[in-house]
C-alpha cells in the first residue's frame, strides 16, 4: 500500500502562517469561533466592501455589526450548545444567520437546496445540548458516502488548524474580488466565503444564479473564481477565463482539458481533494499538513486527517502520477452528479416504496457537466392510477435534487 505523505517542510510552514494569521485575527475575533473572518474584515478596513450579492453590497464593518446585533438576540432565545438549522439560499441574510450563531454559541447545521425536503426538517428544529461557554461550531452536513447525511462533530484542534492554515498558506488568494459559486451550505462554499473575508476580499456570491449571471460576473473578471467543476465547466467558453488570476476547483474530479483552457488564458489552477468529513486533505495531489493518502492494490483511496478519527475510505480511487494523486472516480457504485454524490439504489427504494409501483430499474446516463444524471424505467400496476407527474410528487420529499430521476419511463 503506497502512502503519500506532505513535505518535510508543510507543518512547520504551516504553523509559521497560523502564528501570522493570529496575529492578524486579534484577541477579540478569536471569541467569534468560526465568525472569526467577519471581526478580522472589519478590524482590517470597516469600509471596505466584503459582501456582493446582486445589487447588494455590505461592508465590513456593516456585516460585523449586523452579526453582533442578530447574535445578541439568539443568545436570549437559546442556550448555549443548541444545535440549530440554518437555512441558506447563497443570500447574505442566512450568511448573517449562521455567523451569528456560531457567535451566540450556538452549534450551526447549514441547509441547503440539496436537501431532500425530509432531510433539511429533520434538522430544522433547534436541538438543545449541553451548555458550554465560547462560541459554536459549524456542523457541516455530510454527502453522503457514508449514508444518510448527518453533522459532523466540528473539532478544532491545534493539529486541525494547522490543516487549515497549509490549505490557506497553499492557495494565498491574490488581491481582487472572489467569486464563490460552490453554494455555502457545502463545505466548499462557506470556506471560500470565511478565507475571502478572512483576507479582506471582495466575496461575490455566485451560488444559485441563472447561468447568464453568473456569466456576468465573470465577465467582471474577479482575481479569484472557486466552484465545483460542474458550475466552472458551465461558464467555459472561449476568453471567458482571460484576467482571472486563480481559480480553485473542487468536491469532484476537475477535467483535465478544462484545466488546460483556464490556465491557457493565464489562470492559476488549483485542484483540492477531500471529503466533508475529512475536510480538504490534498491540493493538486499533494497531501496538507497533519494529513496522509493511502493507495491499496487496487486503487482505492484511504485517508487520515486531523479533523477526522482514524482513516477513512471515502470511496475514490486514484492512481499516482509523478508522485502526486489523481482522482479516477469511485469504488462504491455512487457517482458524481455536479459535485454531489447520487446513489442509483437509494432512488430505486425509494421508487419501489410507492404503492402500485411493481419494478424498478434505474440508471446513470453520462451527462457532458454534471457527471452524470439518473433516469428510471418502472412497470406500474393499470389499476394504481399513477402518471409520471404523481410519482414525481410522491418521490419527491425523499430525495434531493441530485436523486431525482431526469427522465421517468412507465410501462
Amino acid at each position: 500500500m503506497t502512502t503519500l505523505r506532505p513535505g518535510p517542510s508543510a507543518t512547520p510552514r504551516a504553523a509559521a502562517h497560523l502564528v501570522r494569521l493570529l496575529l492578524a485575527t486579534g484577541p477579540a475575533a478569536l471569541g467569534w469561533g468560526a465568525a472569526a473572518p467577519v471581526a478580522v474584515a472589519a478590524r482590517r478596513d470597516r469600509d471596505a466592501v466584503a459582501l456582493i450579492r446582486g445589487a447588494e453590497r455590505l461592508t465590513a464593518g456593516a456585516l460585523a455589526e449586523r452579526v453582533r446585533e442578530r447574535a445578541a438576540e439568539l443568545a436570549v432565545q437559546h442556550s448555549p450548545g443548541t444545535r440549530l438549522g440554518v437555512e441558506l439560499d447563497g443570500g447574505i441574510p442566512g450568511l448573517v444567520e449562521l455567523l451569528a450563531a456560531v457567535v451566540a454559541g450556538c452549534d450551526v447545521v447549514p441547509l441547503g437546496p440539496r436537501l431532500a425536503p425530509e432531510e433539511r426538517a429533520a434538522h430544522a428544529d433547534p436541538v438543545v445540548g449541553a451548555p458550554r461557554r465560547g462560541p459554536g461550531r459549524v456542523r457541516t452536513l455530510s454527502s453522503g458516502t457514508t449514508g444518510v447525511p448527518r453533522p459532523g462533530a466540528g473539532r478544532l484542534g491545534i493539529r486541525r488548524l494547522l490543516q487549515l492554515a497549509d490549505l490557506d498558506r497553499r492557495i494565498a488568494p491574490p488581491d481582487g474580488a472572489l467569486l464563490v459559486l460552490a453554494p455555502p451550505d457545502h463545505g466548499h462554499g462557506l470556506s471560500a466565503v470565511l478565507a475571502g473575508l478572512a483576507h479582506g476580499r471582495p466575496v461575490v456570491l455566485g451560488s444559485g444564479l441563472p447561468l447568464e449571471e453568473q456569466r456576468a460576473l465573470l465577465a467582471e473578471t474577479p482575481a479569484t473564481v472557486t466552484g465545483v467543476p460542474a458550475q466552472l465547466a458551465r461558464l467555459d467558453a472561449p476568453g471567458a477565463w482571460r484576467g482571472v488570476r486563480l481559480v480553485v476547483s473542487g468536491s469532484s474530479r476537475l477535467d483535465a482539458g478544462l484545466a488546460e483552457r483556464m490556465r491557457a488564458e493565464g489562470a492559476r489552477v488549483l485542484d483540492a481533494y477531500g471529503t466533508t468529513e475529512a475536510g480538504t486533505v490534498a491540493l493538486d495531489g499533494r497531501p496538507l499538513a497533519g494529513c496522509r493518502i493511502r493507495l491499496a492494490a487496487d486503487g482505492a483511496i484511504v485517508l487520515r486527517s486531523p479533523g477526522a478519527r482514524g482513516w477513512r475510505h471515502p470511496g475514490d480511487r486514484g492512481e499516482l502520477v509523478e508522485g502526486r494523486l489523481r482522482v479516477l472516480g469511485r469504488t462504491d457504485g455512487r457517482l458524481d452528479h455536479g459535485g454531489e454524490l447520487v446513489d442509483p439504489a437509494r432512488t430505486a427504494a425509494v421508487l419501489r416504496a410507492i404503492p402500485g409501483v411493481r419494478r424498478v430499474r434505474v440508471e446513470a446516463e453520462p451527462h457532458e457537466l454534471l457527471g452524470h444524471v439518473l433516469t428510471a424505467e418502472l412497470h406500474v400496476d393499470p389499476s394504481a392510477g399513477l402518471d409520471a407527474d404523481r410519482i414525481r410528487s410522491l418521490a419527491e420529499p425523499r430525495l434531493d435534487a441530485a436523486h431525482r430521476p431526469r427522465r421517468l419511463t412507465l410501462r
